[in-house]
């Protein structure tokens, strides 16, 4: 099976469904029924997703991608996929995310990004993800995040995963203080279920981590000041 709907094998195809998992595929399939709801490709050899190469899957709502090469995303290779609301990258080999790459996917709601090279994702990536509210960067090889990157998703993210057991992130917990304000404090950005904190590089501790008020750093109250109202 492929997914968890428990209707997906190796090799399947129906009017929503398309699975070709473990099938050493090179490119992304021509062959994907126009109205696909899933598109199940894990396991295979793609190493690019061009630009467009799914715009014309308007109905996608799941596009499973993992335990594939992928280094490179081309801007505009989910452009026009309105309803989508996952996509697995877990288990490639990006080295970054730019911020072109997910635009206007207005209601994508989980982005899994675990187990790649990513060193760093760039300011506006997630700026039109109005429906984010789960995001998985744990396996990477990250120090610190931007505190803008969650500005304009409106939606509380209520499940972010840093960090596992042995993890190869590298946090900086010193430069995500302002995370932890809004950890202990409660603003708009963040309404944890499920919180696996960074596990902070050198002797930091993020239980322990202590940080000054907002607006004691300039990072800090610029990030604090675009939440609050007024």
């Amino acid at each position: 099976m492929c997914t968890n709907h428990g209707q997906c094998r190796n090799e399947y195809t129906s009017a929503r469904w398309f699975c070709r998992t473990y099938w050493n595929l090179a490119d992304i399939p021509r062959d994907i029924p126009v109205r696909a709801q899933l598109v199940d490709l894990r396991g295979n050899g793609i190493t690019t997703l061009p630009a467009r190469v799914f715009e014309s899957l308007v109905d996608l709502r799941e596009i499973q991608l993992f335990d594939n090469r992928i280094s490179h995303i081309e801007p505009g290779a989910f452009r026009g996929l309105l309803n989508l609301n996952l996509i697995g990258l877990s288990t490639n080999r990006l080295s970054g995310v730019r911020k072109e790459v997910f635009a206007s996917l207005y209601n994508l709601q989980s982005l899994k990004l675990s187990w790649n090279n990513i060193n760093k994702i760039e300011e506006g990536a997630f700026d039109s993800l109005f429906s984010l509210t789960s995001l998985d960067i744990r396996q990477n090889r990250l120090r610190t995040l931007s505190p803008d990157l969650f500005i304009n998703t409106p939606r509380p993210i209520v499940q972010l995963l840093m960090s596992d057991a042995n993890d190869t992130n590298q946090w900086d917990c010193s430069s995500l203080c302002w995370m932890k304000h809004d950890e202990q404090h409660g603003t708009v950005n963040f309404r944890w279920l499920r919180f696996s904190p960074p596990k902070c590089s050198g002797d930091n501790d993020w239980a322990s981590l202590q940080c000054g008020h907002p607006g004691e750093s300039d990072t800090d109250w610029i990030w604090v000041r675009q939440l609050i109202p007024g």
